[in-house]
Order: C-alpha cells, then sequence, then structure tokens
C-alpha cells in the first residue's frame, strides 16, 4: 500500500478507537445508573411492603384501643353520675345534720344557762370548805352536846352523807380523813329525791344561814353553805331534767345523724375514689389512642412517599 492509504488506515482506526471509547463510557455510566436505580426502587418496594405489613399489625390494636375507650367512657359517665347522686345525698344529710347539732346546742345552752344559776353558791360553799381548817373540825367533833344549830347541821350533812342523824353517826362522818374531800366530790347531779325529802326541813329553816351560823361555828358555816348549795343545785338540776330528757333525745337523734352522714360520706370517697382511678385509666387509654392514631398517619405518609419514590425510578 501507499504511504497515503497507510495514513488514512491509521487516522481511520485511532478514530474508530476514540469513539469506542467514548461510548464505552456512557454505556458504563448508564449501566451504573439503571443498578443504583433498581437497588433504590427495591428499597422502597420493601419499605412499601414493610409498612404496609405494620399498619395490617396496627389496624386490630387501634380498633381494640377505640372500644376500650368508648367502654370505658360508658362506665365512667355511669360512675360519675353515681358519684353525683351520693354527693347529693350527702350533702342533703349533711343539713339535717347542721340542723340537728343547732338544736341540740339551743338545748345544752339552756340546761347550762339554768345550771349556772346555781354554780356561783356551789362554788363559794368549795371555796369555804377549802378554808377550814383540821383544828375547825377538831373543835366541832369535841362537843359532847352540842349547840343545838351545830346539831342541826350535822344532821343535815349526816343526811347527804348517808349515815345516821345522831351525835354519834355526826361524829362518825367528821372523823373520817376524806371528810373534806368528800364534800368536795359530791355527786351533785344525782342526789335522790327521798334524800331532797328529807333535806327540805332544814334548807328552809330561817335560822340555818351562813350569816346566823357565824357566829355558832366557822365548820358549821361552811358546813351550812355547802348543805344549802347542793339543795340549791339539785333543785335546779331536777328543774332542768325535762330539758335534760329531750337533751338526750336530741343528741341520740344527732349521733344517729352523724353516724349516717359518715357511712354516706364513707361511700361517696369510695364512689369518687373510683371515678379518679377510671379517669386517669380512661385518660392513659386515651393517648394510648391518640398515639396509635398519629403512628398511623405517620406510617401512611411515609408509606405514600416510598411509593412515590418507587413510581419515580421505575419511570
Amino acid at each position: 500500500l501507499s504511504p497515503v492509504c497507510l495514513g488514512s488506515l491509521r487516522r481511520a482506526a485511532s478514530i474508530n478507537a476514540e469513539y469506542m471509547g467514548e461510548n464505552r463510557q456512557v454505556l458504563s455510566d448508564k449501566i451504573l445508573k439503571y443498578t443504583k436505580g433498581l437497588e433504590k426502587l427495591a428499597e422502597a418496594n420493601k419499605m412499601v411492603e414493610e409498612l404496609q405489613e405494620e399498619l395490617t399489625k396496627l389496624q386490630p390494636v387501634l380498633e381494640k384501643s377505640s372500644k376500650d375507650v368508648a367502654e370505658m367512657l360508658v362506665v365512667l359517665e355511669k360512675d360519675q353520675a353515681e358519684a353525683a347522686k351520693v354527693k347529693k345525698n350527702c350533702e342533703k344529710d349533711a343539713k339535717s345534720c347542721q340542723k340537728v347539732t343547732a338544736e341540740v346546742k339551743v338545748i345544752k345552752d339552756d340546761c347550762q344557762k339554768d345550771l349556772d344559776l346555781a354554780l356561783p353558791a356551789y362554788e363559794s360553799a368549795i371555796k369555804a370548805l377549802d378554808t377550814l381548817k383540821k383544828e375547825d373540825i377538831t373543835q366541832v367533833k369535841s362537843f359532847a352536846n352540842p349547840p343545838k344549830m351545830v346539831q342541826f347541821c350535822m344532821e343535815a350533812v349526816c343526811i347527804l352523807m348517808g349515815s345516821p342523824t345522831t351525835w354519834k353517826g355526826a361524829k362518825q362522818v367528821l372523823g373520817k380523813m376524806s371528810f373534806l374531800q368528800d364534800c368536795r366530790d359530791y355527786d351533785k347531779d344525782n342526789i335522790p329525791k327521798k334524800i331532797m325529802k328529807k333535806l327540805k326541813k332544814y334548807v328552809e329553816n330561817p335560822d340555818f344561814t351562813p350569816e346566823k351560823m357565824k357566829s355558832i361555828s366557822t365548820a358549821c358555816t361552811s358546813l351550812c353553805m355547802w348543805v344549802q348549795a347542793m339543795n340549791t343545785y339539785a333543785r335546779v338540776a331536777k328543774d332542768i331534767e325535762p330539758k335534760k330528757a329531750k337533751l338526750k333525745g336530741a343528741e341520740s337523734q344527732l349521733k344517729e345523724a352523724q353516724d349516717k352522714l359518715a357511712e354516706k360520706e364513707r361511700a361517696l370517697k369510695e364512689v369518687l375514689d373510683r371515678v379518679a382511678q377510671l379517669k386517669r385509666k380512661f385518660d392513659d387509654a386515651q393517648d394510648k389512642k391518640a398515639e396509635l392514631e398519629a403512628k398511623k398517619k405517620k406510617k401512611y405518609r411515609l408509606r405514600g412517599r416510598s411509593s412515590e419514590t418507587a413510581k419515580a425510578h421505575r419511570g
């Protein structure tokens, strides 16, 4: 071949090699692109399948959660209605209890008002007893034949103490170590009627007063005050017996009302505690339901995006 032909062939071969190299690179790039596209498509399809599977599993859970919430709501509304009813009954009983309490206070105050009239004399008598000395008692005991009003005074004391009204009996009463304390602790609220009846002639005697006894005996002056105070207090206590009976009945009624109220308050607490517990469970169930619904929506969005990605790569 001529040198011209050989040159032409060499140029043609060089051009062909260059062209083939460029095509080979383009082809390689396209293969790589399609390979990556197929991988992404496979990933997208797999994600779509996984999300679909998760949504399928989530649906029954969400349905059960919705059912539980609906059932709890029914029970909660029922218990709240019951609590409201019990509370209303409690408030009604509380008002009734307050009314009886007020009635009891009125009666008790009335009784105390009457007794307060007798208390000053009683307190004065106790103070007078506190001023007595051992010598004062010994002086009265030392009488072999006591003055008339000393004998009279000690007879009244013996009647209250339940002892014989003889001078011997009087000396035995005075001889007790606990005599003055027995006088202080005497049960003035429960003096028997027969004792009051026997005491009448003594307390009504015009000469049997502290003022007139002062000139006769210091001890008998104080004991006279004590006898008169016991009589006055017992008489007042007797006058208010109907009021006390009424007070006793009112207090019994009050206790019954208080017991009834306490029972209803316990029942109310049980209902309120049950409602509070159910409310917490209901709120938790509501939160769980909301969480599941949010999770479902999120997965739907992800599935939608994955589907779009798969479509794009298929395209």
